[in-house]
């Protein structure tokens, strides 16, 4: 700690300084003591690995430390984009080689010793480069981490041109005995506490271990704890002053009667909580005052922590203090340091052994796959309550305005909400549901055995082609056909339904307009996939009801967002509806009989249908109705 430099020059015959000096004061000049205060550089952790281990076993404090950033960077992980069996063989992988456990250690390394490295096992000469474009699955046989004092270089590449400049050109890990080389391609190193200036010739690479730098806060640390401890033992000090003691304690036999003396004395205490003495000996009772020790040691341990850029909260384990103290400001900004880290040191420095993984856990690698670093605080049940609904509204938004095909829009929630982890067991019943779809449709086209022509299902009839193109005003009936009628049927037939309508003729009805409209005003309805298929999801609301003249239609009703959406877009634009709602339904049949309708278990699968297929209202399209 030194003053600005000084220069000095005359003017008027007086001495002038243009440094923070003073001569009336003192300061900055030699008379002030501050002058010759420098700052020490203490090598040994840099020397040896023995003092940064004695201090990390034997102090919690140090440990604490040591242990917390490391062990945050790594305990929620990593959240892999891709497709769900994608994401479960590269998590397979991480876990087979235990690459989280492996990287914190590293991590953990770098913060005590300055260094720390992953390093890479395949099958091949590990003097050679890695690449990673001929890694096969499986490729990547192990994972080791080891410190900077496990692991060693040559010499450093210094060439400014060279893509490795400031690298070592190769590394040396000795066990067993032997000696081995590793290509650098192979080692994933992790760099300790940044280093300023010129660097000795043997750590021209690694970092500063963090001791370097919080030694001093630390020892104090300690050194204060251990005094209050010792001050504990003397917390009570009794002095008896006894007439001529020094000249007769000389005495063995006086020895004895003293000390039976006193043993005396404390016993009449304990018994008549009185203490019997000579009228000529005096007893008096000194107890040490403890106020503002705490306050003492819990400032240097909060110096600790500020040292390490840890919130004293999170690094002594106790709550806030203070009225209305609720300690999320510094776990927030802990949390931010956490994933500036994460973001900044370790995704650089993970990148080569990533491109590594991928390829090993699927004997590829896709560009589109990547990760994100998940969320490190966890959200109250209520707050991620709030949060869920909040998106859960957003998809519904996004569905409804069609700017998001709904299949990916319907994955991209159910990935959101098996994240989580808030719904036990989805995945697992997404796939159920998945492999448990009776519907021929949905995997290679209509049902074959439909007698209907399977065009029909994905393009209106030639006449109807024909009118669409037409920008006359026309009457306007839009309807999406049940591309899985024939499961639909089944559960029908299941439920007492002696009749159904046919697979063919089962739909949803989305515009009945009498009105005429001009059928280019009514756009492109985008909630359907890349085949302009619909699926409404199994569960949610489904009733059986009668509509139509007499109650004679059984329909099962059902809610669906861009059916209700597309519908009001047509009324938008200028179609007509004849009945008071809209409620989208699939007619079950025109003939219930004597059915009771209050036992029947509504349809609760799911619905898939077909394109919007336009033709013109038919007046008489009640003549048309034949069930099976």
């Amino acid at each position: 700690m030194r003053s600005a430099p000084q220069s000095t020059g005359r003017k008027g015959g007086l001495a002038v300084s243009d440094g923070f000096a003073s001569l009336i004061s003192g300061v900055g000049t030699s008379a002030d003591k501050n002058i010759a205060n420098r700052y020490g550089f203490d090598t040994r952790f840099l020397d040896s690995h023995t003092d940064c281990e004695a201090a990390y076993r034997t102090s919690w404090v140090v440990r604490k430390a040591h242990d917390l950033p490391p062990f945050d960077m790594t305990r929620k992980w990593r959240n892999w984009q891709a497709d769900a069996e994608q994401i479960q063989k590269i998590e397979d992988e991480e876990r087979r080689l235990g690459l989280r456990a492996k990287t914190r250690l590293a991590l953990f390394y770098a913060r005590l010793y300055g260094g720390g490295a992953l390093i890479l096992g395949a099958a091949d000469d590990p003097t050679l480069p890695m690449r990673p474009e001929t890694v096969a699955q499986g490729g990547l046989q192990f994972i080791h981490a080891v410190s900077r004092w496990q692991i060693s270089y040559t010499e450093i590449d210094r060439n400014p041109l060279s893509t490795t400049f400031g690298q070592p050109k190769m590394w040396q890990l000795t066990g067993e005995g032997v000696s081995i080389d590793i290509h650098p391609s192979r080692v994933i190193p992790f760099i300790g506490q940044p280093t300023v200036g010129m660097q000795s010739a043997t750590d021209q690479f690694w970092g500063d271990p963090l001791m370097v730098s919080i030694w001093d806060a630390v020892t104090n640390a300690d050194l204060v704890q251990a005094g209050i401890a010792a001050l504990v033992q003397e917390a009570k000090t009794d002095t008896l002053k006894v007439p001529n003691f020094m000249s007769q304690v000389g005495t063995a036999e006086y020895e004895a009667r003293f000390l039976r003396r006193v043993e005396l004395a404390n016993l009449s205490k304990s018994v008549m909580r009185t203490r019997l003495i000579d009228k000529d000996e005096e007893w008096d009772t000194q107890q040490v005052n403890f106020a503002g020790l705490p306050d003492v040691e819990r400032q240097k341990l909060q110096l600790v922590a500020a040292a390490c850029d840890i919130p004293v909260t999170r690094f002594l384990g106790e709550a806030p203090k203070g009225l209305n103290a609720t300690g999320q400001g510094d776990e927030d900004n802990y949390n931010a340091m956490i994933a500036a880290k994460q973001e900044n040191e370790a995704r650089p420095t993970l990148a080569p052994l990533d491109e590594v993984l991928i390829r090993s856990a699927l004997g590829e690698r896709p560009e589109e796959i990547h990760y994100a670093w998940a969320p490190l605080a966890d959200a109250e049940p209520k707050e991620a309550a709030e949060i869920e609904k909040l998106e859960a509204e957003t998809i519904d938004l996004y569905q409804k305005t069609g700017l998001i095909p709904i299949e990916a829009l319907a994955k991209s929630a159910q990935n959101r909400m098996v994240e989580s982890g808030r719904f036990p067991g989805l995945e697992v019943g997404l796939a159920e549901a998945d492999d448990g779809l009776d519907i021929p449709a949905l995997e290679g086209g209509p049902d074959p055995a439909n007698e209907q022509d399977p065009s029909a299902l994905t393009q209106p009839p030639a006449g109807q082609r024909q009118a669409a193109n037409d920008a006359a005003p026309r009457t306007l009936y839009v309807s999406r056909k049940l591309l899985n009628a024939d499961e639909f049927i089944r559960w029908a037939k299941g439920q007492g339904f002696t009749t159904t309508q046919k697979a063919e003729d089962m739909h949803v009805t989305v515009c009945f307009s009498r009105a005429p409209v001009d059928w280019m005003e009514m756009g492109t309805d985008w909630s359907g996939d890349e085949k302009g298929w619909l699926r409404v999801p199994a569960g949610g609301p489904r009733l059986i009801e009668r509509l139509g003249e007499g109650g004679k239609a059984v329909v099962l009703a059902f809610v669906n967002e861009s059916l209700t959406w597309r519908h009001e877009r047509f009324i938008n634009a200028g179609a007509s509806w004849d009945w008071p709602a809209y409620q989208p339904h699939v007619t079950i049949t025109w003939d219930a009989g004597d059915l009771d309708l209050s036992k029947v278990e509504p349809y609760t699968g799911p619905l898939v249908f077909g394109p919007e297929i336009f033709a013109e209202v038919k007046e008489d399209w009640a003549k048309s109705i034949s069930e099976a």
